[in-house]
């Protein structure tokens, strides 16, 4: 007993407590809160640098003024951490036993918000539930202007989110005080004050109507022009062969109208098949080999196989920082580059697009950025009222996106799809660090880059003669997934050589089984020992060198204890 005794007296001489908690809150003209805090905190025999003090910051701006330890200008740091800012008052060398004395005097801005039609509020946590010790002795005065004589003035305390009503003293018609002998850990005390409307304005609260409204109508329009312009509805019927008058780049285009990377993958096969290359695997890396010079190659295959040889006949593609794999990346990025601007410009000179690829989607997305740039910029001035730093979030957000929609659009890869996916985590992992929103106008804004993207993915720049050309592409694609093994051992008789010309289209259409014909039908082949796991590591390791570049330069109001304006908490350190 006696030791239970001796033990309770110990915990109780070492336990933290606030002695006096005295507030003063001086409600300004335009319904600022100039706010003076006096805390008696003793730290009992806990040796201690100082206390913290933690204020959320919701929708208000804090201006801190001064702070003092015991009657002297105080050492401090000022801390931002998820939607609060926190005062660490202290010596990180100097440690502090027993009572000190504590003053903090900071400015609330933005403090009044709508409470009904007719009624005004300011709601003020002016203990905060986020203390984890004890406080005695707790005086709050609360001083108003003369234009709030006639309000409605209401008290609660408790654990956050407590409806308990504390009754207070009437001083002055101007003069509210607010008195309580004990509160325990986590325990605050909130006061609302009601008033008109017309006394103080309301700050302006975050209004998403427009942004939804402009969301409605830009899709609307965007939907109408895709109706108008969408590739029209035509049937297919089966076709058996590979086009005659297409190479498999050239075919490439004409099947989405763009060049990505596995389309640069399927050409290397495609040469392979045709004799002018060897793909093979050797230890752990995919090895191309020149068997034959480019001489008789289209112009955009001899572009790409000169590029992939212009130093050596062998080459592995493997990652790496060596000057010579840097000259091959920027090598193969120039040639790409142009393989996609000559092909852009066959297609129109052919006649199978109206205009070239790149500036008929840069007409057409410069053309319908412009009222979204417009509301963009509309949305980010209103919310600068609301967060100091909400333009650079914004504008990290807006980069984020762009590169995310960019990085997907690019590249159909697994990697490009995980990148795509970590970029937008980013900025939702921002944007709840910063307590900002998700839902808000400029959120909302960017919401139409989803209908804007398909429409762009989708715009149909085919001429009637690009329209029939896609339709014996379809209907090829069509037999290649559908295709009966007799039909194929019918068209082996006719021609031997019909997987080595099918294979490259079979693998552009996703029907890579295509390679399991060969050991099947025991068909003789430049690729007899190429299979679709090789094929496979190719295409890995070709997107896995385009994306080098990116990997080498990586580097509330009121109604309730705890509610509105101030609040948090602190404690020791």
């Amino acid at each position: 007993m006696r030791f239970l005794i001796l033990l309770f007296f110990i915990i109780f001489l070492n336990a933290e407590k606030i002695d006096e908690y005295n507030v003063k809150v001086f409600v300004l003209d335009n319904g600022d809160l100039q706010i003076i805090e006096n805390i008696l905190y003793d730290f009992g025999k806990n040796k201690r640098h100082g206390i913290f003090r933690n204020i959320p910051l919701n929708h208000n701006k804090i201006e801190l003024l001064s702070i003092y330890q015991d009657g002297k200008a105080a050492e401090y740091n000022i801390l931002y951490k998820r939607g609060e800012v926190i005062y660490k008052i202290g010596n990180k060398n100097v440690l502090l036993t027993n009572k000190h004395q504590y003053q903090i005097n900071y400015v609330i801005k933005k403090t009044v918000f709508e409470k009904d039609d007719i009624h005004n509020v300011i709601s003020l946590n002016a203990i905060g539930t986020g203390w984890k010790v004890p406080i005695y002795n707790i005086q709050i005065d609360v001083l108003l202007p003369q234009e709030l004589i006639k309000n409605k003035f209401i008290v609660y305390f408790g654990k956050n989110g407590s409806t308990d009503i504390l009754k207070y003293n009437k001083i002055t018609p101007t003069h509210y005080q607010i008195l309580k002998s004990h509160l325990n850990p986590n325990e605050g005390i909130t006061f609302d004050i009601i008033f008109d409307k017309n006394l103080i304005e309301a700050v302006e609260t975050i209004d998403n109507k427009w942004a939804y409204l402009f969301l409605i109508i830009y899709s609307l329009g965007l939907y109408l022009y895709y109706k108008q312009h969408k590739i029209p509805n035509f049937s297919i019927s089966p076709q058996y062969y590979p086009p005659k008058d297409l190479n498999i780049l050239q075919a490439s285009i004409i099947i989405d109208q763009e060049l990505n990377d596995e389309d640069i993958s399927v050409a290397i096969l495609d040469m392979a098949v045709r004799g002018y290359l060897q793909i093979k695997k050797v230890g752990e890396h995919i090895v191309l080999e020149k068997l034959k010079s480019s001489d008789s190659l289209s112009k955009e295959e001899k572009i790409l196989f000169d590029a992939l040889f212009d130093e050596d006949d062998i080459v592995t593609l493997a990652y790496n920082n060596t000057i010579s794999f840097v000259k091959f990346y920027n090598r193969l990025q120039l040639a790409i580059s142009n393989i996609k601007s000559s092909l852009y410009k066959w297609g129109v000179e052919e006649g199978y697009f109206k205009e070239n690829l790149f500036i008929g989607r840069t007409k057409f997305v410069l053309t319908a950025f412009i009222p979204l740039a417009i509301m963009i910029i509309v949305s980010i001035v209103q919310l600068s009222n609301f967060y100091d730093n909400y333009i650079a979030v914004v504008a990290f957000w807006f980069f984020l996106i762009l590169m995310s929609l960019i990085t997907f659009d690019s590249s159909s890869s697994l990697a490009a799809k995980i990148v795509f996916s970590f970029q937008i985590v980013i900025i939702l992992w921002v944007l709840n660090y910063l307590e900002i929103p998700f839902l808000n106008p400029v959120s909302i804004t960017f919401f139409n880059l989803i209908p804007l993207w398909f429409v762009y993915r989708h715009l149909n720049l085919y001429t009637k003669k690009g329209i029939e050309k896609l339709k014996y592409l379809l209907g090829f694609k069509e037999f290649l997934l559908r295709v009966e093994k007799d039909k194929l051992v019918q068209l082996l008789k006719e021609n031997p050589n019909y997987l080595d010309e099918t294979l490259p289209y079979a693998v552009l259409f996703g029907v890579d089984h295509w390679f399991d014909f060969y050991k099947e039908f025991n068909v003789n082949s430049n690729i007899k020992d190429l299979n679709k796991t090789i094929y496979h590591d190719m295409v890995h390791s070709m997107n896995y060198i385009s994306n080098y570049s990116s990997k080498s330069t990586s580097s509330g109001s009121g109604g309730s204890s705890g509610g509105g304006s101030g609040g948090g908490g602190g404690g020791s350190w």
